[in-house]
Order: C-alpha cells, then sequence, then structure tokens
C-alpha cells in the first residue's frame, strides 16, 4: 500500500513545487509590469504595461491554480470541459484588469490597498471556477465558512503584497531587492494557500471521476503549463531586469546632465557677479589714471579760475 502511494505522493509534491513556482514567477513579473505602468500617468500612456501585467496575471495564476488541482492526488483522471476551461482563462484575465489598472494610474495607498483586495478576491474565486470545469461526481458541497476564510486570508496576503511591492522601500530604498522579492513571496504564496483552505472544506476525496476525463485531459494541461509557463516567464523576467537596467542608465545619463548643467549655471552666475563687483574698481582705476584737469568721456571739463579779461 505504501508502495502504490509513494509514487502519487512524489508526483503531488513535484506539482506543488510547480505551482508555486509558477505563481511566485507570476507574481514578481505582475508587479514589475505593474511598476512599469506607474512610471506614466495615465491610463492613454501606461495601457500596454498594464496590459501585459494583466495578461501574465490571468495565465500565471490560473496555471498555478491547475497544477494545485492536479496535484491532489485524486484516484481518478481529472480533466476540464474546453470551453469552461477557455472561458476561465479569458475571465480571469478581464477580472484582473480593473485592480491593475487601477493601481497603474493611482500610486496612493488608498488605491494600491483597492487593487489588492480586488486581485485577491479573483485569486480565491479562480479555484471554485476550475472546480465547476472539471465537473466531479458526484459533485463537490462547499462549506462556507472555510469560503469566507480562504478569501479573508488571501485578500490580506495580497493587500501586504501590493502594499509592500508600492512602498517607498521597494522603489528606491537600499533594500529594493528584499522589498520585491518579498511581495513576489507572499503574492505567490496567497492563491495556493488559499486554495488549499477552500478545498478542505469540500468533499473532494469523496468524488469518484470527473466527467471531462477526456475532453482536455489535465495531464496533458499540466505537461503544456508546467513546462512552457516557466520558460516563457523566465524570458519575460530577463526582459524586465534589462528594461531596469536601461531606465537606470538614461536615469544617471539624466543626472550627470543635471548636474553638468547646474555646474555651468553655476559657473556662470559667479562669473557675473566678479563682473558686478570688479566693475566699480575698473572705473576708479580709470579716473586715477586720467591727467589732471581732463574730463571724463561725454563730461564737462573743468570750471576756469578766473573772469575773461
Amino acid at each position: 500500500m505504501n508502495a502504490s502511494a509513494s509514487p502519487v505522493t512524489d508526483s503531488s509534491l513535484l506539482l506543488w513545487a510547480l505551482a508555486a513556482l509558477v505563481a511566485t514567477m507570476t507574481a514578481s513579473i505582475c508587479l514589475g509590469w505593474l511598476r512599469q505602468a506607474q512610471l506614466h500617468p495615465t491610463l492613454r500612456q501606461n495601457w500596454k504595461a498594464s496590459l501585459i501585467g494583466t495578461l501574465v496575471a490571468g495565465t500565471g495564476f490560473t496555471s498555478a491554480v491547475v497544477l494545485g488541482l492536479s496535484a491532489e492526488g485524486l484516484p481518478f483522471p481529472l480533466g476540464y470541459r474546453l470551453r469552461d476551461a477557455a472561458l476561465m482563462w479569458v475571465g480571469s484575465i478581464v477580472a484582473f484588469w480593473p485592480a491593475l489598472a487601477l493601481m497603474g494610474c493611482k500610486t496612493r495607498w488608498p488605491a494600491v490597498l483597492t487593487g489588492g483586495i480586488l486581485l485577491g478576491l479573483v485569486a480565491v474565486a479562480l479555484p471554485a471556477g476550475w472546480v465547476f470545469a472539471a465537473g466531479f461526481k458526484p459533485g463537490i458541497v462547499w462549506r462556507y465558512e472555510f469560503v469566507a476564510v480562504a478569501a479573508l486570508f488571501v485578500t490580506i496576503l495580497f493587500a501586504v503584497a501590493v502594499l509592500m511591492a508600492n512602498s517607498e522601500d521597494a522603489r528606491t530604498g537600499h533594500h529594493r531587492t528584499l522589498s520585491r522579492v518579498g511581495a513576489a513571496l507572499i503574492m505567490g504564496i496567497a492563491p495556493l494557500a488559499g486554495q488549499l483552505i477552500l478545498l478542505s472544506g469540500t468533499n473532494l476525496p469523496a468524488q469518484v471521476g470527473s466527467v471531462f476525463r477526456t475532453e482536455l485531459p489535465s495531464s496533458l494541461l499540466c505537461l503544456v503549463l508546467g513546462v512552457m509557463v516557466p520558460l516563457i516567464w523566465s524570458l519575460l523576467m530577463l526582459d524586465l531586469r534589462l528594461r531596469r537596467q536601461e531606465q537606470r542608465r538614461l536615469q544617471r545619463r539624466e543626472q550627470r546632465n543635471r548636474r553638468h548643467q547646474d555646474s555651468l549655471a553655476r559657473d556662470s552666475h559667479l562669473h557675473s557677479q566678479s563682473m558686478v563687483q570688479a566693475q566699480p574698481l575698473r572705473t576708479a582705476q580709470a579716473f586715477a589714471q586720467m591727467p589732471a584737469g581732463a574730463a571724463p568721456a561725454g563730461g564737462q571739463g573743468p570750471a576756469p579760475s578766473g573772469g575773461q579779461s
């Protein structure tokens, strides 16, 4: 019995680790593109960055949920209805968009907190949607107290993550890398922890099969998502890193140019002051060098000492 259970346990641990990796990478890229969007004040200017962050969030967190469901070690093959799976993917992207667009345009903490709560609510709803798309038999029964606890837990973690990612220390502080990595870890762990809480309150162990096990097999979906998503996300993380390096290089160049212009302005100001201060001295020297009785240019000569004879 233990020998037959060990492969299931090993594959479950591998899938959970892969789900955690995908979710953490997704959070890191999503927060990175959120910072790119916040470089511009309006949605007209930052919509591309917000859209990329939304696509990453919808695809990445959906992939983590699917990998996590497959990691439950169910004794039957799992599958999904193709139409429902496509709707869940598109719906997650649409649902993530308002929160990321809001935080991309507003960087004050009330807007960031609201965006984090919205992201957390969408992340809690994802596992429920994919459970519905799996078509479990005889059917899932939800315990609402577990749903409430999962929603509260995930929204708090998402709110903490986005507030940490948008803090001053994460933007320009000396420990900004540590703050950004911590925010990505919290945001990546949050949906998987919420999924565990959510499913622990269901009758998932009592299920005997999946209606759509042959339509879109979970094994095929896990193979595609577990291989392709980390590879593509690695390229996106490299792209973000190169963008940040280029932006820092441009900022350093602008700072050097600004210091050079300030130096030129100070030198010009000092030169003007020295010219103004030296003007009276040169005038006094010019009067001192004039012959006795000579009048300055444009002036009247000295009055005669006596009248005419």
